[in-house]
């Protein structure tokens, strides 16, 4: 039996600049006997979009037992830290991660891009093709044809609608059907209404600052920041694509749409983003 523990601990130090430094742990609990283990885990990355940007100042770790190997992987979606086992018996394997990134956000000249036609790619928890999800984003899209008075609707009418329980749906129908979900499933509904509207979208995996709204803006920039300490805690969020400058991050739960700074970006899109870390194994 492999048994998961995946915490999140911040120290947050010169926010003036918009840089955050943090550290998170992953444990695994090893019962019984193993030929092997791999962990995929995935590391802040770099990132520039139309509405925020991430820079990786540093990242270090910290890793128990002393595996057979170790490498950062680079794939299409992350960063990840590869950690290989041989033979594991009874333990727990730790890896701890110290980092430090450079975030910044820009709501201002955001381009009066249209929509597409419809993008009917689905996934086991995204589905653009369901007739309830093509119908509503039809009636919410009813009347507003840029891509940012389309993601104005669509945020708010899960604001307004969809309840936030943490252990509740993951996938976008369910949260539909029962108006509840957990941030996979919100933000799996929202990416489902975005593509049915012809925008496209896709899943964002990371960590988030619970006291983030602390931030004060003015005119899109960062005039001054409340200094705090708290807890942080993996979150899922998505982002959609202007043709004229790229991606832009929204947070579909609340109102506030556009992401706040205190967001730090581990992973992108389906693959690999419903769980933040990969583990692959084989009992002797």
């Amino acid at each position: 039996m492999i048994h998961l523990i995946f915490f999140s601990i911040f120290y947050l130090k010169g926010l003036e600049k918009a840089k955050l430094s943090g550290v998170y742990t992953l444990k695994v609990v090893v019962r019984g006997d193993l030929d092997y283990m791999i962990i995929h885990l995935p590391l802040p990355v770099d990132y520039h979009g139309c509405t925020s940007y991430q820079k990786v100042l540093s990242t270090d770790y910290t890793i128990q037992p002393a595996p057979r190997s170790k490498e950062v992987v680079r794939k299409k979606n992350g960063r990840f830290l590869k950690v290989r086992y041989g033979r594991v018996s009874n333990t727990v394997c730790t890896i701890i991660v110290n980092f430090s990134v450079e975030r910044g956000i820009n709501l201002e000249n955001l381009p009066d891009d249209r929509p597409d036609k419809p993008i009917m790619e689905k996934t086991k928890s995204i589905r653009p093709d369901y007739k309830e999800i093509i119908s509503l984003a039809k009636r919410l899209t009813m009347g507003h044809y840029t891509i940012k008075d389309i993601s104005n609707q669509i945020v708010y009418y899960i604001g307004n609608n969809i309840d936030y329980y943490i252990y509740s749906n993951e996938d976008a129908v369910n949260t539909l059907k029962d108006g509840s979900g957990n941030c996979m499933g919100i933000s799996a509904l929202a990416v489902s209404l975005f593509r049915a509207s012809g925008v496209e979208s896709r899943l964002v995996t990371g960590i988030s600052i619970e006291d983030s709204k602390k931030y004060i803006f003015k005119n899109g920039n960062i005039v001054s920041v409340i200094r705090f300490s708290s807890f942080g805690d993996l979150h899922q969020w998505c982002e959609i694509r202007f043709p004229t400058c790229g991606w832009a991050e929204l947070e579909p739960q609340g109102h506030s749409c556009f992401v706040p700074v205190g967001y730090i970006r581990l992973a992108t899109g389906e693959e690999g983003v419903d769980y933040p870390y990969l583990i692959v194994y084989s009992y002797r």
